[in-house]
């Protein structure tokens, strides 16, 4: 697979749901400090202080684009083996990659008096 750009990367991000997370690399990999617990990380077992040490077979990186790049060579739908480490035991985490649903809403639909919603 040629290497995705780092927009690329973002729209595949983009497009499956893991949900909201946010970490920091140490030395282990990289440590989960907030994550949504509707997404599919939480949804498979991972909790707030694991440390995501590999994906799919390969150690996790400390660059967006290469950790996207195993994602996107498995593919939507995928289900993906995440090796965590939580206080110093080794797990396995089985990630299924879901599309994102989105909700497209346009206002003309709605039948809504926006004037009622937020007076001028």
């Amino acid at each position: 697979m040629e290497t995705p750009s780092e927009a690329e990367a973002l729209d595949f991000y983009n497009s499956i749901h893991l949900g909201d997370i946010e970490g920091r690399m140490t030395s282990q990999g990289w440590e989960l400090i907030k994550l949504n617990k509707f997404g599919a990380l939480a949804k498979a077992g991972a909790l707030v202080g694991d440390v995501i040490a590999v994906v799919a077979g390969k150690p996790i990186a400390p660059d967006f684009v290469a950790n996207m790049m195993v994602l996107m060579e498995a593919g939507v739908g995928a289900t993906v083996k995440y090796g965590v480490i939580r206080k110093d035991k080794k797990l396995v985490l089985s990630v299924k990659l879901k599309k994102r649903r989105t909700l497209n809403f346009d206002i003309d639909e709605a039948d809504v008096d926006l004037r009622k919603i937020a007076p001028a």
